[in-house]
């Protein structure tokens, strides 16, 4: 062994030691670094029971995992041989690169879990109090900053490291096929725990300073794809592949670690280093900043509501049944003022707004439903989004964004028109980008935000307020389910719209524009009723919140990951057509396909399966919300 290998090994047994004394220590409870919030923690996290399930859930995956790419890996011999033995040995070399292979897809597996299933669990270590109102007896109480901000965040830590580490019995019957290289493995779990370490006390900070688990979520994960998509794009300068989690593990993967003393090799184990400096220092200074922020003083509020005036000014008679409003707080503007030498009443309706701006109007009531009123205005929002610079940052922000992939796009038209090919097909390959994506993401975020509906009423003690209402149970669960649509209706009137041009121009048959119609419509409704289904039945939203994305997840991503499985008994391309972003691109055919003698009886498969699939989603999403009615229907009785 050189010097490389004898210093590997030194830190391994230095920070294995470490690693049992502080097992031990905190096994006898002899630290008193954590305090007892730590311990109150974990014992309401195993108390909820999500750890057990989620530990199984990713065992049963990485299981599966396993056993397809042993069927991939050994596709040319028999599968008697292969289970049963008898025939002749595997060779060596094929069993080495099985090993690799299936470790670099666990190793991305294991980042991806810790990605997903951090920033909720953390994040809503704080926001729980918060939407629950006990916040402020926990600030109020004899335990220091320290006590309630470390040990809330070290035992969410512990609760999702408990997660993660499930599948290293998984992984350890890789080994014993050989070709494993240890450094590669040691990596891998350098870059994890660094990882949720980074991840994790972001998103506790995130958690101390907002109110609520969405806004916390959507800080972490757009900070996440930022900085992801940053490392991916420069990884190729030095140094810069450590930035992000997965630049870095592909730069691990990627690199040739044939000789420790050749400049490659020492270039990887600076990249490691640099990642672990980089993130560690993160997690350290928003650990210590949280910390700071527990018991910071909260904004100071006018104590006046502001109002904003809706609808319009209208003349009535100067001694009529209307009574005049009562004075604003705030002038109206100029261009609505009301002259006081005529004989007018400013009856107009006004509204009172929570603290800080908003970048929409709130219309009247008027005959509109009360409870969809509500939903749509005063829920949902993101509250930090919605007033000043940051308002007008993320519009610009995003509208150079759309920019950027509409010339992107029209590029590649432009290139796939200079090859000859007719307008129609260029323009069903943009569609399909286009289709894919602002469905995914729609459905993503209607079904979080339908998953928190019931469940942050409940954590914030308003639910007997709209238990109590003289309406029937259902009438508010239907305002509920209906919300998200209204808040993403103009990104889909303006997909429906793009379809629709696409089809005028030949760019989509008519039939696929029908099947792909019924599908979205389908798997719309599927995502949002089982977000609701879940925030009925579950106690808190983060529950529901990490249920929906793992349930969601999972259906797009394991009929692509069980392909192989199906294909064993004849189902070619099938088990992956239940994915929604294969469903989607297979449905949106255009008419040369449909013309071609190859592709016709794949186009009449897309149709059917289309259909199919989106009868299929709505039917369980009607069962969803009868099962989510009747358990609604006994709550608070």
């Amino acid at each position: 062994m050189n010097a490389w290998q004898w210093g590997g090994v030194a830190g391994g047994v230095v920070v294995l030691g470490l690693l049992l004394a502080a097992a031990y220590l905190i096994r006898r409870r002899r630290i008193s670094l954590l305090g007892p919030m730590f311990w109150y923690e974990l014992v309401k996290l195993a108390r909820r029971g999500i750890q057990p399930r989620l530990r199984v859930l990713l065992v049963v995956l990485l299981l599966i995992g396993l056993f397809l790419t042993y069927l991939h890996e050994f596709n040319g011999y028999e599968r008697n041989t292969l289970f049963l033995g008898g025939g002749p040995d595997l060779p060596t070399d094929k069993l080495a690169h099985f090993a690799e292979t299936f470790l670099i897809a666990f190793l991305s597996a294991q980042l991806l879990a810790v990605i997903l299933i951090t920033p909720a669990m953390v994040g809503s270590a704080v926001t729980e109090e918060k939407e629950r109102g006990t916040f402020d007896f926990l600030r109020s109480s004899l335990l220091t900053n320290w006590e309630i901000g470390f040990g809330k965040l070290a035992a969410r830590l512990v609760f999702v490291a408990g997660v993660v580490l499930a599948g290293a019995p998984v992984l350890a019957l890789t080994m014993l096929f050989g070709g494993v290289d240890v450094y590669i493995l040691f990596a891998g779990y350098t870059i994890t725990g660094v990882t949720m370490l980074s991840l994790g006390a972001f998103s506790f900070l995130m958690g101390v300073l907002r109110d609520t688990l969405r806004d916390v979520l959507v800080w972490v994960y757009a900070v996440t794809t930022v900085i992801s998509i940053f490392g991916l794009c420069c990884g190729c300068i030095p140094g810069f592949a450590s930035v992000s989690p997965p630049s870095a593990l592909m730069y691990m993967f990627f690199d040739p670690r044939d000789d420790a003393t050749n400049p490659q090799k020492v270039q990887f184990w600076i990249n490691l280093g640099l990642f672990t400096f980089l993130h560690g220092s993160a997690a350290l200074v928003c650990a210590v900043i949280s910390v700071f922020k527990v018991r910071a003083a909260p904004p100071i509020h006018r104590k006046a509501p502001r109002m904003r005036y809706v609808g319009r000014a209208t003349r009535v008679p100067a001694e009529g049944p209307l009574k005049p409003a009562p004075a604003p707080t705030a002038a109206p503007p100029e261009s609505a003022a009301v002259s006081k030498t005529e004989e007018w009443y400013d009856n107009r309706e006004y509204v009172p707004l929570p603290v800080g701006r908003r970048s929409f109007l709130v219309p009247a009531l008027r005959d509109a439903d009360p409870l969809l009123w509500k939903e749509r205005y005063f829920t949902g929002r993101l509250s930090f989004m919605e007033g000043g610079m940051f308002s007008g940052c993320g519009i610009a922000v995003t509208s150079l964004f759309l920019f950027l992939v509409g010339l992107v796009l029209f590029f590649w038209a432009v290139e796939e028109l200079k090859q000859g090919r007719w307008i129609g097909d260029a323009l069903n390959n943009v569609l399909k980008v286009l289709v894919v994506a602002v469905v995914l993401v729609v459905a993503l975020v209607t079904g979080v935000r339908a998953a928190g509906a019931v469940a942050r009423e409940r954590q914030g003690q308003t639910i007997d307020a709209l238990l109590v209402l003289p309406v029937n149970r259902q009438e508010i669960l239907l305002a509920k389910w209906l919300a998200p649509f209204f808040w993403v209706r103009y990104p889909l009137l303006g997909l429906l719209g793009c379809a629709t041009v696409a089809l005028l121009l030949g760019g989509v048959h008519p039939l696929g524009y029908i099947a792909t119609v019924v599908y979205v419509v389908g798997l719309l409704a599927f995502f949002v009723t089982l977000g609701l289904w879940l925030s009925v039945r579950c106690r808190s939203a983060t529950r529901a919140t990490v249920y929906f994305i793992v349930w969601s997840l999972s259906l797009v991503f394991l009929p692509v990951v069980l392909t192989p499985f199906g294909e064993m008994f004849g189902f070619d391309n099938v088990t992956a057509r239940f994915s929604p972003p294969v469903t989607l691109w297979y449905g949106l055919f255009g008419w040369s396909q449909f013309n071609n003698d190859y592709e016709y009886e794949t186009c009449w498969i897309s149709i059917l399966t289309c259909t199919a699939a989106g009868v299929v989603l709505a039917g369980m999403a009607w069962v969803l919300w009868v099962s989510a009615v009747r358990t609604f229907e006994r709550e608070g009785k």
